[in-house]
């Protein structure tokens, strides 16, 4: 299992870089509710075995579509990370 440990102060700073990274990047700041499974690993910095885990643990919302179309919810997702802070 991943624990991350930071300050409030140093997780909001490694959230901001990250929008910043992402806008730089696509040009938009994220929007949508859903994404794919693909950004949802980006997002928690994991690979598709743990999002699978997560997936089957019930950690985080999904969507099945369609066959293996899945999308996770993007506030379950900040969600579960904001569980794994460590507070001082």
């Amino acid at each position: 299992m991943l624990e991350l440990n930071f300050k409030e102060d140093i997780l909001q700073k490694v959230i901001e870089n990250a929008v910043k990274k992402v806008i730089k990047e696509n040009g938009k700041a994220p929007t949508s509710e859903w994404v794919c499974s693909t950004e949802a690993m980006e997002i928690l910095g994991i690979k598709k075995t743990k999002l699978a885990d997560l997936r089957t643990k019930n950690k985080v919302e999904y969507s099945k579509v369609s066959g293996k179309n899945i999308l996770y919810s993007r506030a379950s997702l900040l969600k579960y990370i904001e569980e794994k802070v460590v507070k001082y």
